[in-house]
Parts: C-alpha cells; structure tokens; sequence
C-alpha cells in the first residue's frame, strides 16, 4: 500500500520522449541508483520526480517496468526485418580465410588428431563437444529464471541484450542476471539452427555489442556464441564485412576462439 500510495515518478523514454509513471517508492528499491536518484537532494530529477532517458528504447523500458511489478518480463519482442543477404562466394570466403577446413566451423576433433580440436565439420559425431558448448553457453548466463513468452526467437536476441545493458546501467541486479540467462538460453537453444533470419538477428547482436562499451558479460556470452558457430556465421557477408570492418571485433573474436579451444581440450565447463 506504502508503495502504490507514493508520489508518481515520470520517465520520459527514448526520442519521443514518451512518458511512464511508476510509483516513486517501487522505483527506489529497485537500486541503489535509482534510490539515489529518487531520494537525493543532490540531484535534479529528484526534486522534479522526473528523469529522461533519450536513449533508452520504449520495449527495453516496458520490460523494466514488468520487471518491477512481476519480477519477470515478457520473452517477445519484435525486431526489424533482417536485410535479405545471400551466402558469401567461396572466393570471398577463401580470400578472408585461408581454408575451407578453418572456415567451416563446428566444434569438432580433427580424425588425424583427436585430441586436437578444429573448427570443422558437423555430424552425429562430433555432437560431444556442441553440448559441451551448449553448457558454457548456459554457464555464462547461469543465474536466471526461464522466461515466459515465445521462446527461441531470433528477435528476442537485441531484446535481451538491451534489457541486459539498461539493467547494468542502472545496478538492478535482478534484471541483469534474469536479461543475461535469457540472451545465453536464447543462443543455446538455437546452436543447431540455420536459418538466414537468426543469422542476420546474430550479427545485429554482434554490431550491438560494438557500437558502444558493453559490460564484459554480455560480450564474453556473445563472442563465445561467435567462436563455436564461426563457420555458420562465415556464410554471411554481413559477418565477414563486420569481421574486416571492425578491428576491435575481429581481434576479440579470435582471442575467443583460442580460448574455447583451451577449453574443450582441458575438458572444463567452468
């Protein structure tokens, strides 16, 4: 009752400025920030009871607002129609990867050297080391509940992510890990998919990560993603232009590829 009677606090969210009110009290306690930023005479928006957040997406912000009453969100989301693209030519392939056995890329030990793991072919066989990356996959994002909704959709990706980035922000602990279990279940559950519309969705999550600084979270579970699924994201001229295009990306991409490969070969899902 205390917090359904509080004075309203308004948030006018992403370029248009839309308004939402929450309850003043609800929004306190969900971080130390926002008590800061509700309680402190220090700070403007305290004294307005108002805070703009031009960037942050009105999807994101509805999913903090069922957050805060529920203490879940909604797993759906619309993203934007994936550019139609087709697979990359062999010769562009060859030109930015030397062979073709390193540019397909599942996880997979190597017949003339089986304790030596490549990013080879995919085949019953090689379905050992695909669960074992299904597991760290999971273990990036391990504290979490399953989120109701629609699952296993490609859109869900930047939703995820950008709840993800608003909850870090922000210090809401409770979202962060909820948004990061739900992007690592989204990636996990989709390892054996290859339709054209996730591979586009997973090249917006990459260029998301890189167009600003991103929490070290979200860009160890993306670029693990990367690493494992390197041949199937090969086929995608989006990926091999971003790989050429952005320095930052394809030097942390292959130091998350040696690194996978460390750890398969040690055996640990830690």
């Amino acid at each position: 009752l205390r917090m359904a009677s509080s004075p309203p606090f308004r948030f006018a969210v992403g370029p248009n400025k839309r308004e939402f009110t929450m309850p003043s009290a609800l929004v306190a306690v969900l971080s130390p920030a926002f008590d800061r930023v509700v309680h402190s005479d220090g700070f403007t928006e305290s004294q307005g009871s108002h805070v703009e957040m031009d960037n942050v997406d009105e999807g994101t912000f509805v999913r903090f607002i069922e957050y805060a009453y529920t203490g879940t969100y909604a797993n759906t989301g619309t993203a934007p129609t994936p550019t139609s693209e087709a697979p990359a030519s062999p010769e562009t392939s060859r030109q930015m990867y030397p062979t073709e056995h390193e540019a397909r890329g599942g996880i997979v030990a190597s017949d003339a050297h089986p304790s030596r793991v490549h990013y080879g072919d995919e085949s019953a066989a090689h379905a050992r080391p695909r669960l074992r990356v299904c597991r760290l996959l999971r273990h990036q994002g391990a504290q979490g509940q399953v989120l109701s909704g629609a699952p296993s959709r490609a859109s869900n990706l930047l939703l995820h992510a950008r709840v993800f980035v608003f909850a870090d922000y922000w210090g809401i602990m409770g979202l962060r890990a909820l948004s990061l279990h739900a992007l690592a279940q989204e990636l996990s559950g989709q390892t054996l998919r290859a339709k054209l519309n996730w591979r586009m969705q997973v090249v917006e999550l990459i260029k998301y990560c890189y167009d600003d600084a991103r929490p070290d979270d979200l860009m160890k579970l993306v670029l693990l993603y990367a690493a494992s699924r390197l041949h199937w994201l090969w086929t995608s001229p989006k990926f091999i232009e971003l790989f050429a295009d952005n320095r930052e990306f394809s030097v942390t991409l292959t130091s998350a590829i040696v690194d996978l490969e460390k750890t398969l070969l040690s055996g640990s899902t830690a």
